[in-house]
């Protein structure tokens, strides 16, 4: 390898490079490669680069450190990881890398430059990889973006920072009724209550994933910082996520399951110290979570909104409406229209 390019690269991962204990580096690689088939993204990015610090220049593992970086959402690194490697390997065969590098572009707005690695992606991939139809769906979505005049003033977009934000995943954000300075939302991450969970719900320290909790933060003038955790009554050794409020902000739905697929819906009030129940109540609906129905919108106390592959739909996965009348919620109906579709 030229020495220009081992400088290069020794530049770029001694900033990403952490410390770990002292491992030789068939045992770094190992655990990188273990972390990695594990999607424990934030591991296999240090040993990979522990590793690359010793033994620079692998393509593979510079492939898949970059990719690493791209699912801890560190979009320049990545970049700059993916770039080299898909420059100095123009006719790889290696699908994941123009796709990763494709994702990356394109979530950086460069949609030129996206297309054409999406199109080596086509190139490389078998006919029969999964990814090919949602590859051809994301260049027609970079077509979309060029004939988008760019528009600087329509909406500032900014990420809410390492006070909020962790290497997990933060999602489901529901800003309160009643504090103007509360937001709540779910994390996957390494405090929660449940700990690593495999796809059956089973505690899984080598190959599963964080379970998510419910937590709160709030704005100062410093910006949002997290102030933690919902405490022992919400979050448990399964996922919770927040789905809502009733229309005073007094009643908070909430998914609980042992999986984020399947599980039940409550419905709990809160005290002015948010303090919840023991055991909160179910709450009762046509909807049924347990038999894989999501994505639920309360559009007031009456009408709720809900995903679903139930029979009677369209196919896939269509948009449902229930309404509650008296003292009950009528069955759930599909809105009518192809158009509903999710």
């Amino acid at each position: 390898m030229p020495k220009f390019h081992i400088f290069w690269l020794f530049c770029l991962l001694i900033t990403t490079a952490t410390a770990l204990p002292a491992q030789k580096p068939v045992e770094l690689k190992r655990s990188a490669e273990q972390a990695f088939a594990n999607a424990r993204w934030r591991e296999a990015q240090q040993f990979y680069s522990q590793y690359q610090a010793v033994k620079p220049g692998e393509t593979d593992v510079l492939t898949k450190l970059g990719i690493s970086h791209y699912h801890l959402h560190e979009a320049d690194k990545a970049r700059q990881l993916l770039e080299y490697v898909a420059a100095r390997n123009p006719d790889s065969r290696d699908a994941d890398l123009f796709f990763y590098l494709g994702r990356t572009l394109h979530g950086l707005s460069e949609f030129e430059k996206a297309i054409a690695v999406y199109k080596s992606f086509l190139r490389a991939a078998a006919p029969t990889h999964p990814l090919r139809a949602a590859t051809a769906d994301n260049i027609r979505r970079c077509l979309s973006g060029l004939s988008i005049p760019v528009n600087d003033a329509v909406a500032l977009v900014e990420n809410l920072g390492d006070r909020v934000n962790s290497p997990g995943d933060e999602f489901a954000p529901l800003l309160s009724l009643n504090h103007a300075d509360r937001l709540y939302y779910a994390a996957a991450r390494a405090e929660s209550a449940g700990g690593r969970r495999n796809d059956e719900g089973y505690e899984d320290a080598e190959k599963g994933h964080w379970c998510s909790d419910i937590f709160a933060a709030h704005r100062s003038t410093a910006g949002w910082e997290t102030t933690g955790g919902m405490g022992g009554l919400l979050n448990t050794s399964r996922f919770e996520i927040a789905l809502g409020f009733n229309e005073n902000g007094q009643v908070l739905y909430f998914f609980r399951g042992f999986t984020p697929y399947g599980g039940e819906i409550f419905a709990d009030t809160a005290a002015a110290k948010d303090e919840y129940a023991v055991q909160p109540p179910l709450f009762q609906s046509p909807m049924q979570p347990e038999s894989g129905d999501g994505s639920p919108y309360f559009v007031n106390d009456r009408t709720l909104l809900f995903a679903s592959r139930r029979t009677g739909g369209y196919g896939g996965l269509d948009l449902w409406v229930a309404v509650f009348a008296d003292t009950a919620w009528s069955a759930g109906q599909p809105r009518p229209g192809r158009q509903f579709a999710l």
